[in-house]
Formats: structure tokens, sequence, C-alpha cells
């Protein structure tokens, strides 16, 4: 469900308004549901869809808010996945509470997608310098890039894990390892 809502992050990441591609709408759920049993599929719960890399509590709290709305139309389901999306720098003790409310309003197991929240500091790139350009800097072609620390390209903030991209006191990284 993409509950409409503008989210704190990059653009591009602010999956879960209205005019994204991702999810459903609130009000299109009910008539959703009711589409699914009809033709005989199990109604499991809800996918709480608000964008990547969020870092303010209210986000989430002003999500729950739709899906505490949305009960009456939809009624008890077994789960609720209430995403992802955990930014590095978000507390996450502030939304236990909230969280189980909507368990227990909507008698549902809570599943969470906590993806880089856990591993984005589980890790470093390892690349072997295949040239170097001098200009008046130092720059070390390297044979690694894109395809083995993925990010979007139009972000163009610091690697995953707040690192640096740099190739210590010899050279700053270029070829594709180079935005």
């Amino acid at each position: 469900m993409n509950p409409d809502l503008p989210v704190a992050t990059h653009p591009h990441l602010a999956t879960g308004k209205g005019e994204s591609q991702f999810g459903v709408l609130p009000e299109a759920v009910p008539r959703l549901m009711g589409l699914a049993q009809a033709l005989g599929l199990r109604f499991l719960g809800l996918h709480l869809h608000l964008g990547s890399k969020l870092e303010r509590v209210e986000d989430f709290l002003e999500g729950y808010q739709v899906l505490e709305g949305l009960y009456r139309a939809v009624g008890p389901v077994e789960v609720l996945d209430l995403g992802g999306g955990f930014g590095l720098g978000l507390p996450l003790s502030p939304l236990r509470e909230p969280m189980e409310a909507l368990a227990r309003l909507y008698g549902a197991k809570v599943y969470l997608e906590p993806g880089r929240y856990l591993v984005a500091e589980a890790g470093v790139l390892v690349a072997r310098i295949w040239g170097i350009k001098e200009t008046r800097r130092r720059y070390l072609f390297l044979d690694a890039g894109m395809t083995s620390l993925l990010r979007p390209r139009p972000l163009r903030g610091p690697p995953p894990g707040g690192g640096q991209r740099r190739c210590g006191p010899r050279g700053r990284g270029a070829g594709w390892g180079c935005r």
C-alpha cells in the first residue's frame, strides 16, 4: 500500500508518494482485497511502502496512521509488512509501540525488511589499481565500481555506510569506480 505521503529523503527514493509506480493507494485497497478474494485468492495482509533511507520517525508514524485509518475497511489480516527504508540514523525504539499497536489492531504478525540498516557497514570493497592518471591530482583506475558497489548514480552522495571514495594517500578513485 502506497500511503501517498511526502517523506524526507532523496526524491528518487520517496516511493510512498501518490504518483509513484509502487503500491496501490489506500482507497483502492478494499476493492482490490475484495477482488482477490472473489478470484479465490487468500488475502494475507498489507505492506506499507514509504521509501528508502528514511531517518525521521515521523515519516513512519504518518504511514502507520494511514494503516490505522484503513482498518475499518479492511478488517483483520494475518500479516502487516511495515516495510523497510530504515535509514542508518533512524532511531528504532520510538517505532516499537506504534508497531505493536498496529499488530494488535489488525490481529497480525509484523514483518520488517531492515536490509541496509543491518548490513550497510558490514564490508569493504577491495580493488586492484590497473592504471594511474596524473593531472593536478593523481587518479587511480580501479578494477571495481558500480557493479561491485551498487548504488543509484543520481544520488551523488558518499558510498553506503557513510564511507569515502578514496584510495588512501596514493590518489583518488577513477575509472569504473568513478561516478
